[in-house]
């Protein structure tokens, strides 16, 4: 299985899945996105950040030794964060980010980050509608696999 946003793959390491969980993941994932998940409420604390200083601020929230570490009970991370899909999207470090009235999907690689190339932060404009419909479109091919 490989993900690609924006143009790249962001399963370079490990783009196998075992379908039933892979499957639930993402219907999990639209279901998320379909309610009302309110992308302001914490914005106060990504206000006047770039989107590049706002993505790194998320995953400082997720990180142990980071001053931010587990702002909001953890509920600050989990606003903004997607694609936890297990093994096979663990290397990107994927968020939906409100800036300037547009809503950004950005994605990283950590643990990448000495590589050429992968040393950045990716972002592109996105609606959650346009999410959902590609989810979507990917669960009924899926579900025709199993």
């Amino acid at each position: 299985m490989n993900i690609f946003i924006g143009g790249r793959n962001i399963c370079c390491e490990d783009n196998i899945v075992y379908l039933p969980q892979f499957i639930n993941s993402i219907s999990v994932t639209a279901e998320n996105l379909r309610k009302k998940i309110d992308y302001y409420k914490y914005i106060n604390y990504l206000e006047w950040m770039s989107l590049e200083e706002a993505h790194n601020f998320l995953l400082g929230t997720s990180n142990s030794e980071s001053p931010h570490y587990n702002l909001e009970n953890n509920k600050f991370y989990l606003c903004y964060s997607i694609f936890q899909w297990g093994p096979t999207t663990d290397d990107a470090s994927c968020f939906l980010i409100p800036m300037n009235d547009v809503l950004y999907l950005t994605y990283s690689f950590p643990s990448k980050a000495n590589i050429v190339g992968y040393n950045r932060i990716f972002s592109v404009a996105i609606t959650p509608y346009e999410i959902i419909h590609v989810i979507e479109n990917a669960l009924s091919e899926l579900k025709g696999l199993e």
